[in-house]
């Protein structure tokens, strides 16, 4: 903490390398976050890029830091956010590509009514406000417990459920809502 404080005072008076110094010990948890929310490496560096050089333009501005790494890796998760919200494309293949296949009987026929279920569930979860596609997202497809996710967004444990309940039920409305829905093996 007071070794961050001296690295930020110097960073503020120019010396760029304290900077470096600043950010390494969490660096590899800003990819980890930025890449969990986004499921590519590429935006993962994005998002990471623009956290970085956003973090740099507030501590040049001498904005008051207290928790530095909660501080900057709430900046990585805001950021990857945003970067999700801009590429919704991404986001169907990502989900599409998560989504678990089902059934053993794997024929020409299964797959395709398969893929055609995994479809419908790709476009409920897409059509999901983002804070619930992202708790669902991150509990189901990268299978975090409830408490990372918690942490990892830097909310209650109670709210991430809550999230969770209300995403489950709204994915719930809407696939009951299709009458022909296609199951495996169907």
């Amino acid at each position: 903490m007071e070794l961050e404080r001296e690295l930020i005072i110097q960073c503020q008076k120019g010396q760029k390398s304290s900077f470096g110094k600043l950010v390494s010990p969490y660096i590899q948890d800003a990819y980890s976050i930025s890449f969990t929310i986004l499921k590519s490496k590429e935006y993962a560096e994005d998002a990471v890029q623009n956290a970085l050089i956003e973090v740099y333009k507030n501590i040049m501005a001498n904005k008051e830091i207290r928790k530095f790494r909660s501080w900057f890796l709430t900046i990585v998760a805001s950021r990857s956010i945003d970067l999700a919200r801009k590429n919704i494309k991404e986001w169907n293949r990502t989900i599409e590509a998560s989504v678990i296949q089902i059934g053993s009987n794997e024929t020409p026929l299964t797959n395709l009514l398969d893929k055609e279920r995994n479809a419908f569930v790709t476009e409920a979860v897409l059509a999901l406000p983002l804070k619930y596609r992202t708790v669902i997202s991150l509990f189901y497809f990268q299978e975090l417990t409830i408490k990372e996710i918690a942490k990892l967004l830097e909310t209650k444990e109670g709210t991430i459920k809550s999230r969770l309940y209300k995403a489950r039920e709204c994915l719930n409305h809407t696939l009951t809502r299709r009458d022909n829905i296609p199951k495996a093996g169907e």
